[in-house]
């Protein structure tokens, strides 16, 4: 969360309090298969939507839980148009959601190393 100060700059506020990320059920996943299934590929906010919620970051957070816990059944990945059912991908999408697993897979071992080798000079030991 961002706060105003009296110059109109913004202020991190590290004191706001976050909610714990939220968990999937099993029925989370078979509502959103079911949704899939019925209308296709959609973002969060439409599926949100969809099941007659509103498309807040809490509810969007919600529909994310329920994808990754239906993987590798529910494909969706890094810039992705919308969440769908890996029975329904083309041989082109399986490709595009591999190609991007492995840039972001690549992305963020640059950023580890980045890292360890920054702490590393700081004198921190393994």
């Amino acid at each position: 969360m961002v706060a105003r100060t009296h110059a109109g700059q913004g202020e991190l506020d590290f004191s706001a309090k976050t909610e714990a990320a939220p968990v999937a059920s099993i029925e989370d996943v078979e509502r959103l298969v079911g949704v899939l299934r019925e209308h296709g590929q959609l973002t969060a906010a439409e599926i949100c939507e969809k099941l007659g919620m509103p498309p807040s970051e809490t509810n969007k957070r919600k529909i994310r839980a329920a994808a990754e816990a239906g993987r590798p059944g529910i494909v969706s990945f890094p810039n992705s148009p919308g969440y769908t059912l890996s029975a329904t991908c083309t041989d082109a999408e399986k490709l595009a959601c591999l190609a991007a697993w492995a840039e972001f897979r690549e992305k963020i071992t640059r950023t580890e190393v980045l890292y360890r080798t920054h702490f590393h000079s700081l004198g921190l030991k393994p």
